[in-house]
């Protein structure tokens, strides 16, 4: 979609969406409570886990906390508190759609497993249905980085594979407490600041709504005139008849592969619009 084709969309559901600015390069950014101490930084890999399903394939009834163990808290998944099947325990994310994978972090708490009884696998085949567990290894000629260790963190480089599972497979590890499970892409993280304003009609009416977003992280949201924050992501608002509304929206987005696109929709009582913020500030 070119910069026409979007403004004009959005224009049919009312609200208009105008750049402020961007910036992409590697400083730090300020880290808001859902992202945790470490939180996105211009320039950086996109972690990938925290937008799928963290799981367990072989026990499937584990007690896991979605999002706690994806770089976001500093707890950890004690072993001996999760059940095992026939001496194995697996660990990982799926996605809803497949994803490029080039990279698989997992951090130990403490003493980490046993390198020889712990096996990265990917997901091989034509559907989360269709298909088997492949090991996910660095393949010749690709020699670069492969697996290391460095203290309690084991990484695996790989060529980069479209899938839309990755997991941990350990054997026989129950006194380990696994930290972090991160996976990263070629995507990266960008910043940009977002202008949405409504009330170009005729008649008055209410535009209260909330805004969504797939695979990035709203920074902050500041009203403009004739709107009032309802909540973090939420607001409230009547424009139109010469009287308008808006917000003013500071996104991380992410940059490189389509299927890790960022997503923002502005749901409100006038209609839904979705957009791509990188398209609205970059074309």
């Amino acid at each position: 979609m070119d910069r026409r084709a979007f403004l004009t969309s959005c224009a049919l559901v009312a609200p208009r969406v105008w750049t402020q600015r961007f910036s992409w390069g590697s400083g730090p950014l300020v880290s808001s409570p859902l992202v945790g101490q470490d939180g996105p930084a211009v320039g950086q890999p996109v972690n990938l886990a925290r937008f799928g399903e963290l799981k367990s394939w072989l026990s499937p009834d584990a007690p896991l906390l979605p999002i706690q163990f994806l770089g976001l808290e500093p707890k950890g998944l004690r072993l001996t508190e999760v059940p095992w099947k026939d001496g194995e325990f697996d660990l990982g994310v799926e996605w809803p759609e497949y994803r490029a994978v080039n990279r698989i972090v997992v951090r130990f708490a403490g003493k980490p497993a046993s390198g020889d009884k712990c096996f990265f696998e990917r997901w091989d085949g034509l559907s989360p249905l269709q298909g088997s567990w492949k090991a996910a290894e660095v393949v010749k000629p690709y020699g670069w980085a492969g697996n290391s260790f460095e203290g309690a963190t084991w990484t695996l480089n790989i060529p980069t594979i479209r899938t839309c599972k990755v997991r941990l497979r350990l054997v026989d590890q129950m006194q380990a407490t696994i930290e972090g499970f991160e996976v990263y892409g070629p995507s990266i993280w960008k910043k940009g600041e977002i202008k949405i304003e409504w009330g170009h009609v005729n008649t008055e009416k209410s535009y209260d709504g909330n805004l969504e977003v797939y695979n990035g992280e709203v920074q902050e949201v500041r009203p403009l005139e004739n709107a009032q924050l309802n909540g973090r992501l939420g607001w409230s608002s009547t424009a139109g008849k010469g009287k308008l509304g808006g917000l003013a929206v500071t996104v991380m987005y992410t940059c490189g592969m389509n299927a890790d696109r960022t997503i923002l929709t502005l749901r409100n009582e006038a209609g839904d619009v979705s957009f791509l913020p990188r398209e609205a500030i970059e074309i």
